[in-house]
């Protein structure tokens, strides 16, 4: 039943490749929904089998489509779908139920899309949504130091019911400084913030994650930041998309909920299993300045949202330039408006009545 996947377990270490053989699986499509049912029936415990292999010998799943062949007037739209729906959705509960976190685990149903989208007529095509950010990994990059600032994302992250992997990141302050990593940068918390982001994307290739959102713990999320996320409509190809945006550069309109361009924030963003791999191809002692400029720079696919996910909380302290002093940290004129736009505006009416008021007594 399952002979329209071929496994090459040596094709490359530490990776289970699945090839879809799809003109095998066009030819075995059911005629009825009840038997699609029955036919999906007989996939899962081949998905299960899959996943359990993966997850003992922590190998990453790669498909691939092998197309040879097809004669695409055989595919019937409305079956074809129902099977990717149903090995979508049971795919899709197992991570739940198990928390799994290796590699593509919907590998194979995300190939099977992809590849019969362009088959499929439109209408269909918008009744799943499989490049949508489900089950996305979430990283908060936080210092051991720092327990404060860490016990605010916590509650933060409580009252959104959302399930975050804190990350310790690299604290340059305790550690011993050279003019390697001065270089290019205006104080050594720009080379801590750079490398911590870096392990970040190691561990995301290490772990094999599709793809992961990774927060500063100086952020104040939006809220419904978790339905939002998964309801962001994404390219076919990218690696980084901004979700806080600091001087955003237009380069077109990629969709109703994305721009191409670049932000000058990395305090929220989404990264994808490519673009950590190319963000990793380089040693971080090799980028200079901060790591916020050095990734406006790189040849990389990105995008930044039209919403905003993010705040930058300006309250709290920064570990880049002011160590633990509870210094506000104000970013750019937004924060300043709302946090002292009405002192100021106290301050210039007291003075404007003092100076009326001592012209008067002249």
């Amino acid at each position: 039943m399952c002979d329209w996947l071929v496994f090459h377990p040596d094709k490359e270490p530490g990776v289970l490749h699945i090839e879809v053989k799809f003109q095998r699986l066009i030819e075995l499509q059911p005629d009825t929904y009840e038997d699609t049912d029955a036919f999906c029936d007989q996939i899962y415990p081949v998905i299960d089998k899959i996943q359990e292999i993966c997850t003992t010998h922590n190998l990453r799943q790669e498909s691939s489509a092998d197309m040879s062949n097809i004669d695409a007037t055989m595919i019937k739209p409305m079956t074809m779908m129902r099977i990717i729906w149903n090995v979508y959705n049971h795919t899709k509960d197992n991570i739940r139920l198990t928390s799994c976190e290796f590699h593509n685990t919907n590998s194979i149903v995300t190939t099977m899309y992809s590849t019969m989208k362009g088959f499929l007529p439109a209408f269909i095509r918008k009744i799943i949504k499989l490049n949508q950010l489900q089950m996305t990994k979430i990283y908060c990059l936080n210092l051991e130091r720092c327990k404060d600032r860490r016990a605010l994302m916590e509650q933060r992250f409580s009252e959104q019911n959302l399930e975050v992997e804190f990350f310790t990141g690299v604290d340059a302050k305790a550690m011993e400084v050279t003019e390697e990593h001065m270089k290019g940068r205006s104080c050594v918390g720009e080379y801590g913030c750079l490398a911590s982001h870096f392990k970040i994307w190691e561990d995301i290739v290490a772990k094999g994650h599709d793809k992961a959102v990774i927060l500063e713990d100086d952020v104040d999320l939006v809220s419904e930041f978790k339905s939002k996320i998964e309801s962001l409509k994404l390219p076919e190809k990218w690696d980084v998309i901004y979700l806080y945006k600091v001087s955003p550069i237009f380069e077109g309109e990629e969709n109703e909920d994305l721009n191409r361009g670049r932000s000058l924030s990395n305090a929220t963003y989404i990264v994808s299993l490519e673009g950590a791999k190319k963000l990793i191809q380089f040693d971080h002692l090799d980028y200079r300045g901060n790591v916020d400029a050095q990734l406006a720079q790189m040849p990389l696919k990105t995008f930044w949202s039209k919403e905003e996910f993010a705040t930058h909380d300006g309250f709290i302290y920064s570990t880049i330039s002011f160590d633990a002093a509870r210094i506000p940290l104000i970013h750019n004129s937004i924060y300043f408006e709302q946090k002292f736009g009405a002192v100021t505006a106290i301050l210039v009416i007291l003075c404007l009545i003092w100076y009326l008021k001592s012209r008067i007594l002249r």
